[in-house]
């Protein structure tokens, strides 16, 4: 939406002369302008990081270890172990029973 402006009136970067001449003198430029201070202002947002994502960090720093080693202990406790003797192991019983199975798993039954 047009806005018309009069001898003296403030412009910024971007305003478009539609008819006419004009003399524009910069008052503001490099560092100083506007836009570098929003870019300045952006970048430090960037660069920093908030309390809570840092909380987020640290429990994920232990988290995804402990998962990972929770992982290869099951695989190893069913690749050992096998999904017959897991799944029959409703009792201390039921190991002694199936043909193959030890006395006791690393499951803890």
């Amino acid at each position: 939406m047009p806005v018309e402006k009069s001898p003296g009136d403030r412009v910024v970067g971007a305003t478009i002369n539609q008819t006419g001449s004009l003399i524009i003198v910069a008052e503001r430029v490099g560092a100083d302008s506007l836009l570098a201070q929003i870019v300045t202002l952006v970048a430090q947002a960037q660069r920093s990081r908030a309390p809570l994502q840092r909380l987020a960090d640290e429990v994920t720093k232990w988290f995804v270890p402990a998962v990972m080693a929770t992982a290869v202990v099951t695989f190893i406790d069913w690749w050992f172990a096998g999904p017959e003797c897991l799944r029959s192991a409703t009792t201390r019983s039921a190991f002694r029973s199936r043909p193959g199975c030890s006395t006791q798993s690393s499951a803890g039954f």
